[in-house]
């Protein structure tokens, strides 16, 4: 599917034609889609001219102002989970690679824009065979995201080195990195991976939607309501906040967790069900445009993910939906403990369980991290500014290449 953009980039500054990769199923409901989806968006909003090419999985979406490409259908990989799979990558990632390479020949654009590790593998070939500058989305690091995901024959400590490995010396086969936060430009700067002019810090934003969210989402049935959003793969700590939930259910009998999730629940329903508390679990499956009420409605948000580079995108979502947080310490990135969040030592289910039941007892405490959360997200996380460092990033990467001759491109792909 192809969608046309509807601005005139000719008609304004330096504008640009960019391939950016997405090797995840686009668009989707979740963290890496939506940081992709929203990028794009932002940069044809503001003139340029952006084709995303991605797997045969997501919404049809039929409203968007840039350029979708898939492969071709897959019909035994239908996962929308993230994590690596041997199927993933020795098929569906080579797929993609082909298709980067076809359309980088076609469409001639100025630069790739990569996101994600396998996305930079994906674009490597039309880097080289093509000489078309390369820019990498690094959302996470590898090192110790690995751990997370289970490979047949690869156990941790060999999973870990090949996470180390990758960070090292794929990162650096780009022309620049953008990393989501501080604390990965200073891991990549640190094991000197990448120099300091070509690593450039572009924070997510977050949907003018979430800011405007009403309660209203929930039934006034006396019920204490924590949510969680997101996919329930292992990295998320959802084991961590099942146990945590367990303990508070001992201790009041009018609290609830509410999972929002499209991910397959199935074995989080066993799991609650092994601690007892599945008959106090709520699934929903809500759309995207749903999630404001949901985060808006809800007493409590919980972060429970511990080991984390990048920024979880529910994390900014909760802070810019007013949702006082309890976050664990290792992925509590922009909360202050006691101003916009309450953050734990990672691990500690105890204290998780505990700084859930302040926040239920302190309606005033409540509150008011809920409102510093939300002021905070409105003054630091906007998909605008992200766009206009990533233009930067472009005009810098440009720049610094000698410019390429232009050879008529053939008609472009559907």
């Amino acid at each position: 599917m192809t969608v046309r953009a509807t601005h005139d980039a000719s008609a304004a500054g330096n504008r640009r034609r960019i391939l950016m990769v997405a090797a995840c199923p686009f668009p989707a409901p979740r963290g890496t889609p939506v940081r992709i989806h929203r990028i794009a968006e932002t940069l044809a909003a503001r003139g340029h001219r952006v084709d995303v090419v991605t797997y045969h999985l997501g919404d049809r979406a039929r409203d968007l102002t840039f350029g979708v490409h898939r492969i071709p259908r897959v019909p035994t990989y239908n996962r929308l989970d993230p994590g690596p799979s041997y199927q993933k990558l020795t098929l569906v990632d080579a797929l993609l690679t082909a298709r980067v390479l076809q359309l980088a020949w076609a469409l001639r654009p100025d630069l790739i824009h990569a996101h994600h590790y396998e996305g930079l593998l994906a674009s490597l070939p039309a880097h080289y065979l093509l000489g078309l500058p390369l820019v990498f989305d690094s959302h996470v690091l590898l090192q110790g995201e690995l751990d997370f995901y289970e490979l047949r024959g690869l156990g941790r400590a060999r999973r870990n080195r090949i996470g180390g490995f990758l960070d090292r010396h794929l990162t650096r086969r780009a022309d620049h990195v953008i990393t989501v936060t501080g604390d990965m430009r200073a891991r990549l700067l640190g094991d000197r991976v990448v120099q300091a002019d070509c690593l450039t810090v572009a924070c997510n934003g977050v949907e003018e939607a979430f800011f405007r969210g009403h309660a209203g989402a929930f039934p006034q049935d006396g019920q204490r309501r924590l949510l969680f959003t997101g996919n329930l793969a292992q990295y998320q700590g959802v084991d961590l906040m099942l146990k945590a939930f367990t303990l508070l259910a001992r201790q009041l009998a009018n609290v609830r967790l509410v999972v929002a999730t499209a991910s397959d629940h199935r074995a989080f329903e066993r799991l609650a069900a092994a601690n007892g508390v599945l008959g106090r679990v709520d699934f929903l499956e809500p759309r995207l445009e749903e999630l404001p009420d949901l985060i808006a409605s809800a007493d409590v948000a919980l972060n429970p993910r511990t080991a984390c580079a990048g920024i979880p995108q529910k994390l900014l979502n909760y802070m810019a939906g007013g949702a006082a947080v309890v976050s664990f310490a290792g992925s509590a990135k922009h909360l202050r403990h006691g101003e916009t969040g309450l953050i734990v030592p990672d691990d500690d289910v105890a204290a998780f369980s505990a700084a859930i039941l302040q926040l239920l007892a302190d309606d005033p405490l409540r509150k008011r991290i809920g409102a510093e959360a939300r002021l905070h997200a409105r003054q630091f996380f906007s998909w605008m500014s992200c766009a206009a460092l990533i233009e930067d990033v472009y005009d810098r990467v440009l720049s610094r290449r000698p410019p390429r001759a232009r050879v008529p491109a053939p008609a472009e792909p559907a």
